[in-house]
């Protein structure tokens, strides 16, 4: 089986995708392309998770139930967009209110050719000096140097353990690097 955290990920990536909802059914058809095929009963533990966690809202009875993300909300043009996922303070839920209208309500404007022009590369930047170390230390991996390709081999080693079936059951049958075959 899946592991948990995987299943999760892969169940809110599929419902963020159909921002209707989906039904039971219409998710384990999405899953015959998982590499680990869970049962319809295995799906409907993990969303019953999901909604106890309060990430899936479920609305409907038996077959006509239906999954969809918590805290998102259809708008009329058909698009979603979540809600109170994040505090904003009143000059970003006033920018967000402004971009989330209707592209007819929007007063247009010009770019702003002088702001543009300014900047000269590599002497220049559009944003203040603390910002830009603020993003940069925020952004950045952890401290000191790594060969190439450890960032990636972590990764990989995750991604191994949360899929390989029966993996505590087989730990012989794991190739670790010193079995697997040279050529």
């Amino acid at each position: 089986m899946l592991n948990n955290n995987a299943t999760d990920a892969a169940l809110l990536d599929l419902l963020a995708r159909a921002p209707q909802g989906l039904r039971i059914a219409e998710i384990a058809a999405q899953t015959n392309s998982w590499p680990l095929v869970p049962s319809r009963r295995s799906l409907q533990r993990f969303l019953k998770a999901l909604a106890d966690q309060g990430r899936v809202s479920v609305s409907g009875e038996t077959s006509a139930r239906i999954y969809r993300l918590a805290n998102t909300t259809i708008r009329d043009d058909g698009w979603s967009r979540a809600t109170n996922l994040l505090a904003l303070s009143s000059t970003a839920s006033e920018l967000q209110r402004l971009v989330n209208q209707s592209l007819t309500l929007r007063q247009p404007i010009a770019y702003q050719c002088q702001f543009l022009d300014a900047y000269q590369p590599n002497q220049s930047a559009y944003l203040a000096p603390a910002v830009r170390s603020h993003l940069q230390h925020i952004g950045s991996t952890s401290a000191g140097e790594r060969p190439a390709g450890t960032h990636a081999r972590a990764i990989y080693n995750r991604l191994f353990w949360s899929i390989w079936p029966g993996h505590r059951r087989a730990s012989k049958a794991i190739p670790t690097r010193g079995s697997i075959p040279k050529r």
